[in-house]
């Protein structure tokens, strides 16, 4: 997706923080595990092929499906945003609720 947004490999590596060389190599072995091609290069850009932007479009779609699914998990931890009110002895209270309120983490 970077490459295709940046159109060339050194911005992409850079984002991935990656060596050109790996990116380059990581290209490789995803064009060849596939067996097409899926960039046009030249020295100093890229163009997808039919096939990188067949490829592109299926993985937009998956990434977006990951962070939906992502944020449906965790909202189910999202902080209460509503009145809890709870009813405990003064004791109770200071020893146990207090501390768990004054530190949501736990």
């Amino acid at each position: 997706m970077l490459l295709a947004r940046y159109g060339n490999l050194t911005s992409a590596a850079r984002e991935l923080n990656f060596t050109p060389p790996a990116a380059t190599k990581r290209l490789a072995r995803l064009e060849a595990r596939l067996g097409v091609r899926l960039v046009n290069r030249s020295t100093r850009h890229v163009s997808l092929t039919a096939e990188g932007e067949t490829y592109l479009h299926y993985a937009t779609r998956i990434l977006d499906e990951i962070r939906e699914m992502a944020n449906a998990v965790s909202s189910s931890h999202a902080v209460p945003k509503r009145l809890l009110r709870i009813n405990a002895t003064l004791g109770f209270g200071r020893t146990t609720i207090a501390p768990i309120v004054s530190n949501p983490t736990q």
